[in-house]
C-alpha cells in the first residue's frame, strides 16, 4: 500500500484535522504538524500536515503514510471526500494518469470532478486551477472547457 497525498487550497486548520481524524480512530499524537519529525513521537505516524503559503493555489499537503491507509480502507478520493466537507477546504488528489496536469478536485460539498492546472503557475511551484473538464457542483465558478476525445 502506498502513502496519500491530497493538495488542500489554504491553511488547514490542525485542530479541526485532528477532529476529523478522531472520527476514523486515529488518535491525535499520531498527526504530524509541519516540523514534527515522525522520531520525536512515541508510536507510528499516521499523517504530517504540510501548511503552505496561503497566497499559493493548492499548497497545504496532507500525507498519509501506507500504514494508516491500509487499515483505513478508504481510497485516495473517498478519504478527500470525507475530509474536505469537514475542513472546508477544496482538495486536489492524483487522477490516476501519468499526466501532471490533471487532478480530481473534490470541493466542500465532497462533490468532484476532473480539473486540469495551469502550467505556468505549476512551474513558479504554485498549483492553480485552470479549469475544470465538466461542471463541479460545489465549484461552479470554476471554468469548464471540455477534453478533446483522444485524450485518456
Amino acid at each position: 500500500m502506498e502513502n496519500y497525498e491530497l493538495a488542500f487550497d489554504g491553511r488547514v486548520d490542525p485542530a479541526g484535522l485532528r477532529e476529523a481524524l478522531a472520527e476514523l480512530g486515529v488518535t491525535g499524537e499520531r498527526v504530524l504538524l509541519g516540523a514534527d519529525a515522525p522520531d520525536t513521537r512515541i508510536g507510528d505516524p499516521a499523517v504530517l500536515l504540510e501548511q503552505g503559503d496561503p497566497g499559493r493555489g493548492f499548497s497545504t499537503t496532507l500525507v498519509c503514510y501506507a500504514g494508516f491507509v491500509g487499515p483505513l480502507g478508504m481510497s485516495e478520493l473517498q478519504l478527500a471526500q470525507f475530509l474536505s466537507p469537514r475542513l472546508g477546504r477544496r482538495c486536489l488528489v492524483d487522477d490516476g494518469t501519468t499526466h501532471p496536469d490533471r487532478w480530481i478536485l473534490v470541493a466542500t460539498d465532497a462533490s468532484f470532478g476532473k480539473v486540469i492546472t495551469d502550467e505556468d503557475a505549476a512551474e513558479e511551484g504554485d498549483l492553480r486551477i485552470d479549469h475544470a473538464v465538466a461542471p463541479i457542483a460545489g465549484a461552479p465558478e470554476l471554468t469548464v472547457r471540455a477534453e478533446p476525445g483522444w485524450v485518456g
